[in-house]
């Protein structure tokens, strides 16, 4: 199955946010590359800095052996008329869900970031630590790279053909201190690496429901994660 990971940064609005914005981007970048993440090879990630639409879409036309993409938005966004929109560049503001890639199968992460200080970004742990774990006399060691994919695959593979959205926030809210992104790859490197899970895929379906409740609880109500779409497409692998 051919895969390809898209992270897109957004405009900056000045020099400071523009290392912000890199920053994240490079959370997402190790959390793909990551057995969790589906074990996503250099090859099959692209990043972009404040692209024109064309450019993107061009790019998934060079290749039309796509089968899955994941393109993940981080930037600054707002809501107007009841769409969400999102600063590609300087000139463009786009709908995330309006992105005519031709694919059939699609998943789009939106973090509409809005923090002022590189302090407050999350120090997020995405290395994968070889552990051990008793279990009835037993030790059970990670999965390897290889079967990673397998299982990431297999999961695209069963879903039918879809577009899903998520995004950081709800309309009229601020996606504030990257809670979102934060709660989203934490939250699924947490439940990757229970020793119970047996070569276990989580959906991002699955792993949206206890990140959108952690994210309203950190906000104090105030940012509500809200997800379109209803195909699960694998988002964490079980490390066992």
């Amino acid at each position: 199955m051919k895969r390809q990971i898209l992270i897109i940064t957004g405009h900056p609005h000045n020099e400071t946010q523009k290392a912000q914005l890199q920053i994240v981007g490079k959370y997402y970048n190790e959390y793909f590359k990551s057995n969790t993440g589906g074990a996503y090879e250099d090859a099959e990630i692209t990043n972009l800095e404040t692209p024109k639409v064309n450019e993107i879409q061009d790019l998934l036309k060079e290749d039309k052996k796509i089968d899955f993409a994941v393109l993940v938005l981080i930037g600054h966004g707002a809501t107007q008329e009841g769409k969400q929109l999102f600063q590609i560049n300087a000139d463009e503001i786009i709908n995330p869900g309006q992105i005519e890639l031709t694919l059939k199968k699609q998943l789009v992460v939106v973090e509409s970031c809005r923090v002022t200080a590189i302090s407050d970004h999350p120090v997020v742990d995405v290395t994968d630590k070889i552990a051990s774990f008793k279990d009835g006399g037993k030790i059970k060691f990670p999965i390897s790279k290889a079967k990673s994919k397998e299982l990431y695959n297999a999961g695209v593979e069963k879903c039918n053909d879809g577009l899903v959205v998520c995004f950081a926030c709800d309309e009229d809210e601020k996606a504030s201190k990257l809670h979102f992104t934060k709660a989203l790859i934490e939250m699924s490197k947490n439940w990757s690496a229970n020793p119970q899970l047996d070569s276990a895929v989580a959906s991002i379906q699955g792993i949206m429901v206890p990140v959108a409740e952690h994210v309203k609880k950190e906000s104090n109500d105030k940012q509500s994660p809200q997800i379109w779409g209803t195909e699960k497409f694998p988002f964490a692998i079980s490390r066992y």
